[in-house]
């Protein structure tokens, strides 16, 4: 058929299908020693929390932690986001229980695609919920956290890539990018990421509050070192 006459129309589209947001990366290494440390000044919400990432595992297998905070009081004040055995398990240590598991059935094998992780925790309802690319999987109750003060926001060692009691049997190999922690609020991925063309992407952020001890974390410098805003550590929040 010849395209002609005033009903024939060729619809272009502009711009970049990515929205910009998360460009860098930041990459671990497991066994060499790599990994966050802060130790905030004061204390936040330490029963409600909001954290939020994307992965991408270069290394199957093994315990690979995430997010940890620590307990110098018999572990008391741990709560911990990892993979163990491909699978995501969360651990939450109290003197009278010390719930951790797999929250779910799934198993996360793929070495080859980033995945986007946010935990959400509301410890004074003893809930908490865990999506993986807008898929909630946090479907075991019995690992629910007890409501408990943990050490999440407070005055003590936090650790990104690696357990925050201890070193090199808990380091993750892969690659973090836009990672997101919310202190204070129990929220859900649309708050970090949306759907465009039906594919899951990060969104801007700047409608959030952080809270205390909130941050956000681009990657955009490549320093090492006590943590300052030319260090790959560095808050892009600003918070």
């Amino acid at each position: 058929d010849n395209m002609t006459g005033s009903n024939s129309f060729w619809f272009a589209k502009t711009g970049a299908f990515y929205n910009g947001v998360a460009t860098q990366s930041c990459k671990f290494v497991d066994g060499d020693g790599s990994y966050l440390e802060r130790t905030p000044s004061g204390a936040g919400n330490r029963k409600m929390w909001t954290t939020s990432m994307w992965y991408k595992r270069t290394e199957l297998g093994g315990n690979h932690y995430l997010l940890t905070s620590y307990g110098p009081a018999n572990n008391d004040g741990i709560a911990a986001l990892y993979f163990q055995a491909d699978q995501i398990f969360t651990y939450y240590d109290t003197p009278s229980a010390t719930p951790y598991g797999a929250v779910g059935p799934t198993y996360f094998r793929d070495t080859n695609a980033w995945m986007h992780i946010v935990w959400a925790v509301d410890a004074a309802n003893t809930i908490h919920k865990i999506w993986v690319n807008n898929v909630l999987i946090s479907t075991d109750s019995s690992y629910y956290p007890p409501d408990y003060s943990y050490n999440m926001n407070n005055t003590e060692v936090h650790r990104i890539g690696e357990a925050a009691w201890g070193l090199g049997s808990y380091d993750i190999d892969g690659y973090l990018s836009h990672f997101v922690h919310i202190d204070g609020q129990y929220l859900e991925p649309d708050s970090f990421a949306e759907y465009k063309e039906g594919v899951w992407i990060p969104k801007s952020t700047s409608g959030l509050t952080f809270g205390t001890n909130g941050f956000q974390l681009d990657f955009k410098q490549t320093g090492t070192g006590t943590a300052s805003a030319s260090t790959i550590g560095a808050d892009t929040g600003g918070n």
